[in-house]
């Protein structure tokens, strides 16, 4: 990379030189640009971005919209998985909950081939010193909302690769629950 870029920068140069279609490119925040995920649908490939501060409004938006429709209680939107995992000395629940862009989100109509918004909730206990912690994510994606097993096996996988996991935990449907509205 040379010195005067950056990530940002060196992301559509990288992507530039792979094979991507029909491949599904997962990035953190930092490629949550709309110039990074016009260069995925380029190349007929689809993503799945986190969302965080370095888009803030956008951020809020989806943040406050699934604070209302899926956090809050009664909830109208139901979880497409909710799965639990002890390994590592953790005790770890994930609900994933996804939706097609709601249309009263216009800060997301530029995104390139958006189709849907996903929030992960986790709580994680850590079972040696009974410290419980949660966290909600938040991303944006080019993946049809149809296609449920599909965003609970990218979410399940990106869940291991944000944590230091050098393995890829299958899903197997008899420890999913599934959760049906």
């Amino acid at each position: 990379m040379d010195s005067k870029s950056n990530e940002i920068t060196a992301i559509p140069a990288l992507l530039a030189g792979l094979a991507l279609p029909g491949e599904l490119v997962t990035i953190y925040a930092v490629g949550c640009q709309k110039a990074i995920t016009q260069a995925i649908r380029d190349q007929q490939a689809d993503y799945v971005i986190t969302v965080k501060g370095n888009q803030h409004h956008t951020l809020q938006e989806v943040e406050t919209w699934f604070e209302e429709h899926a956090f809050a209680v009664p909830t109208s939107l139901k979880p497409v998985l909710d799965a639990f995992d002890e390994s590592h000395g953790r005790l770890t629940r994930r609900r994933v909950f996804v939706h097609a862009v709601p249309t009263e989100l216009q800060v997301l109509e530029d995104w390139p081939g958006i189709k849907s918004i996903l929030a992960v909730a986790s709580i994680r206990m850590i079972k040696s010193h009974g410290v419980t912690t949660a966290e909600k994510r938040y991303f944006l994606s080019s993946v049809s909302v149809e296609d449920e097993r599909q965003i609970a096996a990218i979410m399940n996988d990106l869940y291991w690769k944000l944590h230091g996991e050098s393995r890829t935990v299958p899903f197997p449907a008899d420890e999913i629950q599934r959760v049906h509205p």
